[in-house]
């Protein structure tokens, strides 16, 4: 098992060369000005935040088809980060209230809810939903259209390359989580991100209060 980790672990260092090839950049726009007020003064190994994000990326993707498209989900590769205990600070470990589910597990399967409570809110305004995957199919805000990206849907590269962008200003991998679970729309011609998991934890920045006040400005 250490030899398969290893080999990701090469595998990733490897195709982290290929991903940055393109040089792609994401401005960090964000309605989340708690997050927009971060900072860090730490000297960051680059390198190493490359490496950790797209781990994170892989992971987070994989464990996402796990619970919704069986046809992508690798078994090899969740095992992998399962059995590898430095890889998350015991994020894979069970959860002490579940032992059956993943810590990790349990962040994907809570947003999954918080993303179906999303569309069903947008729905239920009459709001004409059409969801993208690709940052570039955005279209502008429009008070009866709405184009969105679920940063999740992304492709492992565009992903990569969106959440490095922003990680790279503060160098904190713990943001990841935000970003990856994330809904991402353009307004006024800049991507603008609203994260889910706020749904549960900061009530003044809740989406569905975002959502309202873009709405009745559309």
């Amino acid at each position: 098992m250490l030899r398969y980790i290893q080999n990701i672990i090469d595998d990733t260092k490897l195709y982290i060369n290929n991903i940055l090839s393109s040089d792609k950049k994401y401005p960090r726009n964000s309605i989340d000005l708690y997050e927009s007020s971060m900072h860090n003064d730490v000297l960051v190994d680059d390198k190493q935040l490359k490496i950790d994000t797209l781990l994170f990326v892989r992971q987070f993707k994989n464990t996402y088809y796990k619970y919704t498209n069986k046809d992508k989900f690798n078994i090899e590769l969740y095992n992998s980060f399962v059995d590898d205990k430095n890889f998350d600070g015991g994020l894979t470990a069970f959860d002490d209230d579940d032992k059956e589910t993943r810590i990790f597990d349990k962040y994907i399967l809570e947003y999954i809810k918080n993303r179906n409570d999303v569309i069903t809110y947008l729905q239920c305004k009459n709001i004409d939903i059409v969801i993208k995957t690709n940052l570039e199919q955005l279209g502008d805000f429009k008070k009866h259209k709405y184009d969105i990206v679920f940063a999740i849907d992304m492709n492992e590269k565009e992903l990569f390359n969106y959440c490095y962008t922003i990680l790279q200003q503060s160098g904190n991998i713990c943001m990841i989580k935000n970003i990856i679970f994330s809904l991402i729309f353009k307004y006024e011609d800049k991507f603008q991100r609203i994260k889910l998991s706020a749904m549960t934890r900061q009530k003044d920045a809740h989406p569905y209060i975002i959502l309202e006040r873009l709405l009745g400005s559309g």
